[in-house]
């Protein structure tokens, strides 16, 4: 019973060795077979495309022969066609895809409070303190006196020509620009006392409140007048430093010559 499985063992013991013998034999007698072991390469399938042969030039006679299947149409026009004015209709405009583009109404201006109307007067020039002249119109401020230009002031004993510098004053500060006036109704008058106003500045209130004319009394700028004087401004002050301007030149005799410059 013990020697079967020791002949078997025995039995593969002698396949190996002669399977490795028969191996080795093999390889003796037939070396190629050991530098063999790079795989064959893969031959392709397909063969290449041949290179495309370039296109050849038409040939004259057979083109024309061939029958043309297209034609220009109206090839001397080259506008839209002439359509008659009575065959067009106005058709209504359609409705807008969308109130995005349309354009807003304009917002309502504002109300002023201090609303002033009048009369403009355009390039005025001032020839007294509180009188302008413009548009052939002398106007004269309503509620202050006016200072002619040859008065003159006393200011501690010494008299200066107030009236000349308060015409110089309201000219300067005028500078050419508007006024708005308001004159009487139906007043035709060249000249008319009335208020008057340089855009929001009231003329007779600028004039009084810096000393270059006086208040009417009881009219409507007393109190801009007390303080004007009382702060010396203007025609209440002291007279200008003319200290460091020269004197007025002499003016030089004409030469009269007997000698002409007419040909003779």
């Amino acid at each position: 019973m013990r020697r079967a499985p020791i002949l078997a063992a025995l039995a593969l013991l002698l396949g190996g060795a002669t399977i490795v013998l028969g191996g080795r034999m093999i390889a003796a007698e037939d070396p190629v077979l050991i530098e063999a072991q790079a795989p064959a390469p893969v031959e392709p399938t397909q063969a290449p495309a041949p290179p495309s042969k370039p296109p050849r030039a038409p040939d004259p006679a057979h083109t024309a022969e061939v029958p043309v299947r297209s034609r220009m149409v109206a090839p001397k026009v080259v506008a839209p066609p002439q359509v008659a004015v009575a065959d067009l209709e106005r058709a209504e405009p359609r409705e807008p895809l969308s109130q995005l583009s349309l354009a807003l109404p304009p917002p309502p201006k504002p109300k002023s409070k201090n609303k002033w109307s009048g009369t403009p007067f355009f390039r005025p020039v001032a020839t007294s303190s509180a009188v302008f002249e413009s548009m052939g119109h002398t106007v004269a401020i309503s509620g202050v006196d006016s200072l002619s230009p040859d008065e003159t002031c006393l200011s501690d004993g010494i008299a200066w020509p107030c009236g000349v510098k308060a015409r110089a004053a309201f000219r300067l500060w005028l500078r050419g620009r508007a006024l708005v006036c308001k004159l009487p109704p139906e007043s035709e008058a060249l000249s008319v006392v009335a208020p008057c106003r340089l855009g929001k500045e009231d003329v007779g209130a600028w004039l009084v409140a810096n000393g270059w004319a006086r208040a009417t009394p009881g009219g409507p700028y007393v109190q801009d007048g007390e303080r004007a004087e009382a702060a010396r401004l203007g025609i209440f002050g002291e007279p200008p430093d003319t200290s460091g301007l020269s004197s007025v030149p002499t003016p030089a005799a004409p030469v009269f010559s007997d000698q002409t410059i007419l040909a003779e």
